[in-house]
């Protein structure tokens, strides 16, 4: 077994299962607020879609509706998230939100675990 440092787990070294996504939107944000160096130290830790395709029933990602053009991006590369865990925000706000609706049908037509399936949710 591994030494990991006693920090919450984040993408390092001692973590290197964590994987780091950036959607486009974010990654214009960054590089247009001068703020390179958060994208260039986490570069070592990207997800990408050939290896993370292997293993890609481990991944758990958090979306927002912003990334939905992102996710279909994804997508186009088969199955490239098929038994992967979608988290998106749960808050009851959001809940009447058309741009969540959105994202929670995009990954129940794609098969996505997505929590709760959207017709579970109150509405």
């Amino acid at each position: 077994m591994r030494h990991r440092p006693q920090t919450c787990p984040h993408p390092s070294p001692a973590y290197d299962e964590i994987r780091v996504f950036y959607p486009r939107g974010l990654t214009n944000l960054i590089f247009k607020g001068g703020h390179d160096q958060i994208a260039y130290k986490y570069r070592p830790f990207k997800m990408t879609k050939a290896a993370d395709c292997e293993s890609r029933e481990k991944v758990v990602m958090l979306v927002r509706p912003s990334m939905l053009p992102d996710l279909r991006v994804l997508d186009k590369c088969g199955d490239a998230l098929s038994g992967a865990t979608l988290i998106y925000s749960m808050w009851e706000g959001y809940l009447e939100d058309d741009k969540i609706e959105a994202v929670a049908r995009f990954c129940q037509r794609q098969g996505y675990y997505c929590s709760p399936p959207p017709h579970q949710r109150p509405r």
